[in-house]
């Protein structure tokens, strides 16, 4: 456990004390002040806008937000791309194990990603602060009008906004390992960072089709998916939905790492 503990807490150094993670964070807020510039300019100037309604907008109505993914590879998902083709893997599975190697580089992939969308998401809210209120008590038809949203905003705005960007980022974070899993498979830092994207367009646009509950749109909108207007339980569901993809995925990359390391060393 310990040795594990110190991979990811080397890795995590590795990729939070880097330029890529910086830049990655910028991105993301890049990404939503664009898709989100009508709400912000033209809303904006009549006086109507809100961060809650900015907010709310641009996860709801725009697909840019799987853009994010894209952004959000760049600290950590295409690292084994980068141990493999210099052999750095050799040397730290050595040293601390594979096991651990494997298991840190899981933790510290979901960590580094999950924060880099947070945090970006997080700036971007701070930016609209100093362009709109938090809210508008009496105008936010479009949060009010779902029952999950309406519960969350008629506690806190704050509530709200902090629950919707967890969602968000965590979603990302999963996807992330997604590109981890296929980068083990095919070490190229290209696939590495495109196939979080591809993935979570693929699946979020099939699952439309589906019923709520498997309908990832849906998900990561807050729709109550269950009828029972409970946030809590809605959390619950969403966080075991991307848990089991995030153990899917963990599972396929520790197999094929541990199988590339013993063909190395055979």
């Amino acid at each position: 456990m310990r040795r594990i503990f110190s991979s990811w807490k080397s890795d995590c150094c590795r990729f939070l004390w880097n330029k890529r993670f910086v830049f990655s964070i910028l991105c993301v807020t890049a990404v939503c002040l664009f898709s989100s510039s009508y709400y912000i300019i033209f809303e904006g100037s009549m006086g109507t806008s809100t961060v809650v309604n900015v907010l709310f907008m641009l996860f709801m109505t725009s697909m840019d937000v799987i853009l994010l993914s894209v952004f959000a590879s760049f600290p950590a998902v295409s690292s084994f791309c980068s141990d493999w083709n210099c052999q750095y893997i050799r040397c730290h599975s050595s040293r601390s194990g594979t096991k651990a190697y494997i298991r840190g580089r899981i933790f510290s992939c979901f960590t580094v990603t999950f924060l880099t969308v947070f945090l970006g998401l997080l700036l971007f809210v701070i930016i609209l602060l100093f362009l709109f209120p938090v809210a508008n008590m009496e105008n936010e038809l479009n949060v009010t009008n779902f029952p999950i949203t309406r519960k969350l905003f008629m506690v806190s705005p704050w509530l709200y906004i902090l629950y919707h960007i967890f969602v968000i980022s965590l979603e990302t974070a999963a996807w992330g390992m997604v590109g981890l899993s296929i980068s083990a498979l095919l070490p190229n830092r290209f696939i590495a960072l495109l196939s979080p994207f591809i993935c979570c367009y693929i699946v979020t646009t099939i699952s439309r089709s589906f019923p709520a509950y498997l309908n990832f749109y849906s998900i990561n909108t807050l729709e109550d998916v269950f009828k029972q207007e409970n946030p809590i339980l809605n959390l619950a569901y969403i966080v075991g939905i991307y848990a089991v993809i995030v153990l899917i995925f963990s599972l396929i990359f520790s197999r094929v790492v541990k199988r590339r390391v013993g063909n190395e060393i055979t």
